[in-house]
């Protein structure tokens, strides 16, 4: 059994959304982080607007604090992105945004692109497997370009209220096994997989090694400490499966993000006091 080690683990900025990059920076250095999980989104960073210059000197800001950036998370769950659109001008925005995350990544040396699976039009049914197949050759094609990249995508089962497509296991199997592309593996938020009723466990049974990074997270993506959900139990399960990936904890609860150095220093003190 393999004990999880803090180096393992990051903190995000969607929750510093009202200050700024320069501000979550110093608080996750002040904090002691070595990682952090970058969201890609206004004010923070101009994804697509942005030259290779400019993303270079967002690395040089990430490194002088002493960071390494883990995983590049673009927003894509909101309007205006979905791969998986019937509208051909959205989906080809959405597939070039995730390409140029992926050379983001590059840039800043980031292994991983948090890649989620994009919706179909709930008041269509009958659609859906046409939006599964939109989704799929859009992940395809996303995964090529970032192969050349060296980076690969970690594919995020969501809840209900976010997709219609990868939600659970079987789905998330399905997809991985239909892309068939070595460098597309899984993302497992522990939130989501709750709702469904879900286990780490079931999930390593049936992916093993291809879940390469964790978010660890409460319910309701709240902080750890203002949920419910079972912070030792998931610990134990990681270690008793050897996970060895990337881990995020990650605050997606509004009211958090007014005072997000509390929040998120509240969240690694209780982890921390878990892994004890």
């Amino acid at each position: 059994m393999r004990k999880l080690n803090w180096n393992q683990f990051g903190i995000m900025n969607m929750n510093y959304l009202f200050y700024t990059l320069d501000y979550f920076l110093d608080a996750a250095r002040d904090m002691g982080m070595k990682n952090i999980n970058l969201w890609t989104a206004n004010p923070h960073v101009h994804l697509e607007d942005s030259t290779d210059g400019e993303f270079r000197q967002l690395g040089e800001k990430i490194r002088s604090r002493g960071l390494r950036c883990f995983c590049v998370c673009p927003e894509q769950v909101v309007y205006p992105f979905n791969i998986a659109a019937e509208d051909q001008l959205i989906r080809s925005r959405s597939i070039a945004s995730m390409k140029r995350a992926a050379e983001l990544c590059r840039i800043l040396e980031s292994p991983l692109l948090h890649l989620c699976p994009g919706w179909g039009f709930y008041d269509k049914p009958d659609g859906l497997e046409t939006a599964w197949e939109l989704a799929r050759e859009a992940i395809i094609e996303i995964a090529a370009f970032a192969a050349e990249q060296g980076v690969t995508l970690a594919l995020e089962p969501l809840q209900i209220v976010e997709s219609n497509l990868v939600g659970d296991i079987p789905s998330a199997k399905r997809m991985l096994e239909e892309v068939g592309l070595p460098n597309v593996k899984l993302l497992v938020d522990t939130c989501h997989m709750a709702v469904k009723g879900e286990r780490l466990d079931d999930y390593f049974d049936a992916f093993g090694k291809d879940i390469v990074h964790i978010h660890l997270n409460e319910s309701g993506q709240v902080p750890w400490g203002y949920g419910d959900l079972p912070l030792r139990e998931y610990i134990a399960q990681l270690e008793k499966h050897d996970f060895d990936g990337t881990i995020t904890l990650e605050v997606c609860s509004r009211k958090h993000y007014i005072d997000p150095n509390h929040s998120v220093g509240r969240g690694i003190e209780t982890v921390k006091a878990a892994l004890q």
